[in-house]
């Protein structure tokens, strides 16, 4: 199960029963300074209310009309949003005597009977932070931990209820091995810490600069450093973490590599540990437990690794309670579940917007040949005649148009997101969404077949005006004088074909892109994308852009002027970021699902990546990459698109809240 950065014990047990990222919740850091509440937050001083967002699963059962309980867990002695019964936190209780409170919980009248208990172990957590994760002390723990468990175990069976209560049995994070002596401190690079406010040290470094005029200065200090640790200020970390979205968090994030800790002050040492967490959730090290058994549950069944966010929809099911608002997705669990356990699964839809198709139609003959020959840039080395071929290959029918769609989007249409006003662009190499506003494509769709790749010609481009688009509508050449640009389908996934390779180098097809973005982890992403083209012989793949100026996560309502190319309001708009969706029909499986365009199982993989000006070149592409996936769910929050609507709502959701932790081979 993956953990919620930082992978520490109170962001993520307090994740695990609400539903909510940390920066929704609040609680972002074992300690941190609430600048909302000008208070600090720690795990010895918690228990302000205000501190705490959110609903945890025992409120939410409580105002259902269930009695819950809770012998100890993070958030549950906080007043005004309790358990019914309680325990406040005492590491000293024997855990024997934790597990008997809990079996006499339950044998409490019906009408006192708690419906929902938590019950938590400090262990192996606390020795595997003082001997390390992989020494004998942990392995006693974790044996203690498992008498206990069959203790709780052995109760419900004397009790005769041990086939009536499901059980789930989970951690909060994972564990890394370190070395003190390998510590990194940042004064090396210049930075001084009695010019900063520091809130964490270890796996991750926080801080804020106490001059916010020099903030810039420090972490250009740290931020391409040739060593073992990453900078970031908090809005450019990857989308997926979501951890950005409350001034809870320092502007500066400094995230070691696995195994490496961070601090900041050479002269002034801590006590040393041997094992630690709060690295990226991506880190296997940092991977957490998840079992269950019981009525409700499946027997036997081994699932893919899924988000601790889910968990909370998950109780809220198993209970048959109305879960509160969250950042998880009901339903996505329900693969775990029997049939008649499972909640219902919403129906997925975008924002409302439709792409049209009347606003944007091939040209009459007179029009047709005034765009071929005025809308065309002097770089074009293609004569005139070509141009004018190759525009044709845009003239087809309605039927041809939903056949092409058919082909490209097997999943469906992306639904909504177009903004202002946008039209669906057809043709027979690529489907376009594109925004008739923002003078850009908002989305792109190519089917790549791996056997057309091996037949190449020499790429070529002829960059113009699409002839179906007006003036008012397109950009033109002289929107991108001294701006850099990028096109969504690559020539490169269609130079098996002269006129296919032409057709990507119109300006529906095109993006102001930065060339240091363009030419380095775009390129290397798209060139992966062909190798898996040719390794599984058919992918499918939607391109598109994503404007998240307020860094919240959800797709901007209104766009700046400052954010079109050259600053004027007829040019094109520069995207914060751009995304990548991958699919492909792995048939060699079984699924529990009739796909008419797959026999066997739909396996995605996608990515949002920051467009930007910088990159530091000591870290490889690969590695940044896969840094940067994200689950389709966070990219239709981005660009309000519904994706892939054909498919069976529990397909969706199963595929929208996948989060891939490594890259296709």
């Amino acid at each position: 199960m993956l953990s919620q950065f930082p992978t520490k014990t109170f962001p993520n047990h307090y994740t695990a029963v609400t539903g909510l990222y940390p920066e929704s919740h609040g609680i972002v850091f074992n300690s941190f300074y609430a600048p909302d509440l000008r208070r600090r937050f720690s795990i010895r001083f918690s228990g302000y209310p205000p501190f705490w967002h959110g609903e945890p699963i025992w409120v939410t059962a409580n105002k259902s009309g269930l009695k819950s309980a809770s012998y100890f867990w993070v958030g549950s002695e906080i007043k005004g949003m309790r358990p019914t019964y309680y325990r406040k936190y005492k590491q000293s209780v024997p855990f024997s005597d934790r597990v008997k409170q809990v079996l006499q919980w339950l044998q409490l009248p019906v009408e006192k009977r708690p419906s929902f208990i938590t019950l938590y172990f400090h262990q192996p957590d606390y020795s595997g932070h003082s001997y390390g994760p992989d020494s004998p002390e942990v392995r006693q723990q974790i044996q203690l931990v498992d008498e206990t468990i069959g203790q709780l175990m052995t109760g419900l069976e004397d009790m005769n209820i041990s086939d009536s209560v499901n059980v789930i049995l989970l951690s909060d994070h994972g564990m890394s091995a370190v070395k003190c002596s390998d510590t990194i401190f940042l004064d090396k690079y210049g930075v001084q810490a009695n010019e900063l406010y520091i809130s964490n040290r270890g796996p991750v470094v926080s801080f804020n600069a106490k001059n916010r005029s020099n903030l810039e200065n420090v972490f250009n200090m740290i931020k391409c450093p040739n060593d073992s640790f990453q900078s970031f200020y908090k809005t450019d970390l990857p989308k997926r973490m979501h951890f950005s979205k409350s001034r809870r968090i320092d502007d500066i994030i400094v995230l070691g590599d696995p195994g490496q800790l961070i601090s900041v002050n050479s002269t002034r040492r801590s006590r040393c540990i041997r094992g630690t967490h709060g690295y990226d959730n991506m880190n296997p090290d940092m991977w957490s437990i998840f079992m269950a058994r019981g009525p409700s549950f499946q027997k036997g069944k081994v699932v893919e690794h899924f988000s601790n966010l889910e968990i909370y929809n998950l109780l809220a099911t198993l209970l048959k309670i109305e879960p509160a608002p969250n950042n998880g997705t009901m339903g996505s669990l329900n693969s775990l579940l029997v049939p008649e356990a499972r909640s219902s699964v919403p129906k997925s839809q975008g924002d409302g917007t439709v792409f049209r198709t009347d606003i944007c139609k091939f040209p009459n003959d007179t029009m047709f040949d005034f765009r071929s020959k005025n809308d065309v840039c002097a770089s074009c080395n293609v004569s005139l005649k070509d141009v004018s071929e190759i525009n044709m290959i845009f003239n087809i029918t309605a039927e041809e148009a939903r056949s092409f769609e058919e082909e490209h989007l097997p999943w469906g249409l992306p639904e909504g997101g177009v903004g202002m006003e946008g039209c669906l662009l057809s043709q027979p190499y690529f489907i376009i969404g594109y925004s008739t506003y923002l003078r850009i494509p908002l989305w792109t769709a190519n089917r790549i077949n791996g056997t057309q790749l091996s037949r190449s010609h020499k790429i070529e481009d002829c960059y113009r005006s699409d002839v179906r688009l007006r003036e008012n509508q397109t950009a033109h050449c002289t929107s991108y004088n001294n701006s850099g640009y990028g096109q969504l389908i690559p020539s490169g996934d269609l130079n098996f074909d002269k006129m296919a390779m032409l057709s990507t180098s119109t300006f529906s097809n095109i993006v102001p892109m930065y060339t240091v973005f363009k030419k380095g982890i775009w390129a290397s992403l798209e060139s992966m994308v062909r190798d898996w083209a040719k390794k599984y012989n058919v992918v499918h793949v939607i391109t598109g852009t994503i404007f998240d100026v307020d860094e919240d996560g959800i797709k901007d309502k209104e766009i700046s002027t400052k954010r079109r190319t050259h600053n004027m309001p007829v040019n094109p708009v520069i995207p914060t970021h751009l995304y990548k969706i991958v699919t492909r029909c792995e048939s060699n499986t079984t699924s529990e699902y009739e796909i008419e365009k797959c026999s066997g199982t739909i396996r995605v993989i996608s990515f949002i990546l920051r467009h930007t000006k910088e990159h530091c070149k000591f870290r490889s592409y690969d590695k940044l990459i896969l840094q940067n996936v994200a689950p389709v769910r966070d990219i239709e929050l981005l660009s309000g698109i519904n994706f892939f609507s054909k498919l069976p709502a529990q397909l969706q959701v199963e595929l929208k809240t996948f989060i891939p932790v490594q890259l296709w081979s």
